[in-house]
């Protein structure tokens, strides 16, 4: 099923309309579960909505994470392997100007090759 503006969107909106109705955190959850489906909303999650409504914060949207955000060029990465597939991951990561990522073993790259050459 597609969602306008997504499913967590979706959810959010019914969890506003249940705490703008009065609706206990767990009746809310509960009823949002009968219709969709067992376990797509826990009631933790619907706890901190609830109380985000009930501080007057009623943006639905997600709030900005702290960190780096992750940009990567997925095209590049497969123009790179294509050109050459035994390429070593640091050379992968100097080619695609970025410092190398020891957690990124030679299995996942295999695993990656292995999807792209499929396509």
């Amino acid at each position: 099923m597609e969602y306008p503006g997504g499913k967590n969107q979706h959810f959010r909106h019914l969890l506003f309309f249940a705490f703008h109705r009065g609706q206990k955190v767990a009746e809310a959850a509960r009823d949002i579960c009968s219709v969709y489906g067992k376990g797509v909303l826990g009631v933790s999650t619907a706890q901190i909505w609830f109380a985000k409504f009930k501080n007057g914060d009623f943006d639905l949207e997600d709030t900005p994470r702290s960190g780096r955000p992750a940009e990567f060029d997925e095209e590049h990465l497969k123009a790179l392997l294509k050109e050459d597939g035994r390429q070593t991951t640091r050379e992968l990561a100097e080619k695609n100007e970025h410092q190398c990522n020891d957690n990124l073993s030679p299995p996942s790259i295999n695993w990656f090759y292995s999807k792209t050459r499929s396509m």
